[in-house]
Order: C-alpha cells, then sequence, then structure tokens
C-alpha cells in the first residue's frame, strides 16, 4: 500500500486547497469537486491515520464500515459520501517507489493528509529487466534467472488530488 500511496501522492495533481482543515466534509467535497470538474470522478480517499480519524467524527453515524473485505476486518476501510475511505496508517515519512519506467523515487509525505482518486487511475506495472537461461550441471535441464520490478504510475492525473497541508514555518 505504502509504494501505491507514494506513486499517488508523486504523480497525482495537487488540490486546490493548502490550509489546515477546520471542516473535513466540505474540504472532501471541495477536492471531489475538482475532479468532476477535470471530467473525473473520485471513489477512493486515502488517508493519513490523524485525517481518518477526523472523518469518523465527521461522519458519525453515516461512516458505513466494510465488511466483507479482509483488510475491512481492522475497522480500517468505510465507505461515506459515495466513497471508499481507507486509513493508510503508512502514509508517513519519506516512502520509496519504483515509477513506471523502473527509477526509484522517493516522496516526502510530511505534508499530505490524504490522496483522492478513482480505482482505475492507478496501474501497477510489471517491469522486465532481464532473463537467462544456462544449461544446469546438477541435474538434466536449464536453470533460468529472471529480473522484474513492479512499478506504479498513474494513468490520468486528472483522476487524482493530493490533499496537502502548507508547512509550518
Amino acid at each position: 500500500m505504502r509504494c501505491g500511496l507514494a506513486c499517488l501522492a508523486q504523480e497525482g495533481t495537487a488540490a486546490t486547497l493548502t490550509t489546515a482543515i477546520t471542516d473535513v466534509k466540505e474540504d472532501i467535497i471541495a477536492t471531489r469537486q475538482e475532479i468532476v470538474q477535470d471530467k473525473g470522478r473520485a471513489n477512493v480517499v486515502m488517508c493519513t491515520p490523524a485525517f481518518y480519524s477526523q472523518v469518523l467524527l465527521a461522519a458519525g453515524k453515516d461512516f458505513t464500515p466494510v465488511m466483507n473485505d479482509r483488510i475491512a476486518s481492522t475497522g480500517n476501510v468505510g465507505q461515506w459520501l459515495g466513497m471508499t475511505f481507507v486509513e493508510a496508517n503508512g502514509a508517513q515519512g519519506s516512502i520509496k517507489y519504483y515509477d513506471s519506467t523502473g527509477a526509484q523515487k522517493t516522496v516526502d509525505m510530511s505534508t499530505v493528509q490524504y490522496v483522492m482518486y478513482y480505482h482505475e487511475a492507478l496501474s501497477v506495472i510489471s517491469n522486465f529487466e532481464v532473463a537467462r537461461v544456462i544449461d544446469s550441471e546438477r541435474f538434466a535441464g536449464s536453470l533460468a534467472q529472471v529480473e522484474m520490478n513492479t512499478g506504479y504510475k498513474v494513468t490520468n492525473a486528472a483522476l487524482a488530488r493530493v490533499r496537502k497541508v502548507a508547512a509550518s514555518d
């Protein structure tokens, strides 16, 4: 989850608002509106634990836990305002991930509060690096080595918004 979140934070479009979040519902609706105005839609919100707590407080009885999923059994996934909210407890500090070209990138998550996106906007891409086949001395047959890595790519940045709070001086 950390690598996918880092990719979304790096390659997604920055949300317009950067002030401290005072009204959670209003902030989420404003960010969703930005995506819709770009002819997109949003159905997933990956939150820091601190912001997820604010969501639970703001949503109250309107927050519906998702019950039929293994990760949902932790209580860290639920529905509100037509979107799936996921508590991403790894959304802190610096996160490294491989992008779609195989390059390793580091993303600072210290100011990110949440990432809102459409579930098809994030792609997982396997990067084939090298393969070699050699005859085996131990048995009749060949040995094969394959080097691959998995990279991530936001296929449409208009479908992902990164909500950050400006760093305080």
